[in-house]
């Protein structure tokens, strides 16, 4: 299962960075949920982030990633691909995927 530090070292703060308005205070409090293991509540407020901003890369790469801790292979990976499309060009999305598909086949 992937740890939750690498992600911080691996473009976090770019992936909250893209994120503007109140789609921010979500994907902020789904970050504290994913740091306590509240996985469900994370995928909650990401998925509030989205409503109110459907086409936010990051919210959909840090659902992604958040798929990954909760074990959904499937699912995390349609949300990093997602979260590519959504930010072409940038490479906090394939780190995350890259991040969680190298912890799943250790």
């Amino acid at each position: 299962m992937p740890s939750v530090r690498p992600l911080a070292l691996c473009g976090l703060e770019a992936a909250l960075e893209a994120i503007k308005g109140a789609a921010a205070g979500a994907a902020e409090r789904a970050l504290i949920h994913v740091e306590r293991g509240e996985y469900t509540d994370a995928e909650r407020e990401l998925r509030d982030a989205l409503r109110l901003d459907p086409n936010c890369a990051a919210a959909e790469g840090l659902l992604g990633w958040t798929a990954a801790l909760m074990g959904d292979v499937a699912g995390a990976d349609i949300k990093f691909k997602r979260a590519m499309r959504l930010a072409p060009g940038k490479p906090w999305p394939l780190v995350l995927r890259a991040m969680a598909w190298r912890s799943w086949n250790r």
